[in-house]
């Protein structure tokens, strides 16, 4: 993960994002460039976004976006999640380019590349963001962690599933689903 020392502002991102194709983020004033997702992240991905417009968009309680869709914390912190939800009771949050404060809920994909980034980086600065439930879908474990009751600095409460075992939200209890579909098999040789 290559970083630009700054401090930047988010107009400043925005600037930087009309010279390049790379996926850029915002945190504390320094830039960040995402690598791109690997198959296994791509997939793990796909599935959620599935489930999740299922059980939250198709049910009128709110709406699921995927990355690229900036999340504006602060003038010095814009990311882009790989998945979240924004609850219609937070939907003035929601505007053409993205969010501007906290979703509902935020999922990242830990993939080989960007590990430290989701596992630190990103998971103070959302708790730090007030953000109420935070996912870390870990495609090398092959499990998730739930994150709930942000504090200043951490999450205060960690729930780890495991194959086997059924994800269940804690701020939008309608939402589960099985950590085993969350990783499917590798395709099978002809």
């Amino acid at each position: 993960m290559v970083t630009t020392l700054g401090p930047y502002t988010a107009a400043d991102l925005l600037r930087m994002r009309e010279e390049t194709d790379e996926r850029l983020e915002l945190i504390d004033g320094e830039v960040f460039v995402v690598p791109s997702p690997n198959e296994g992240h791509q997939t793990s991905s796909s599935i959620l976004v599935h489930a999740f417009v299922g059980q939250i968009t198709l049910k009128g309680l709110g709406r699921v976006y995927h990355a690229p869709f900036d999340v504006l914390i602060s003038d010095d912190r814009v990311v882009q999640p790989d998945l979240l939800v924004v609850l219609n009771e937070d939907r003035a949050a929601v505007g053409p380019d993205g969010v501007v404060g906290r979703p509902s809920l935020v999922v990242e994909i830990v993939s080989p590349t960007n590990r430290m980034h989701d596992l630190r980086r990103k998971r103070a600065l959302y708790a730090n963001a007030g953000i109420p439930e935070f996912w870390l879908v870990d495609p090398a474990l092959r499990s998730v962690v739930v994150l709930t009751e942000p504090s200043a600095d951490d999450y205060r409460t960690e729930r780890v599933y495991h194959e086997g075992e059924v994800v269940r939200s804690v701020t939008i209890p309608v939402v589960e689903i099985a950590v085993t579909n969350l990783f499917p098999p590798p395709f099978k040789s002809a």
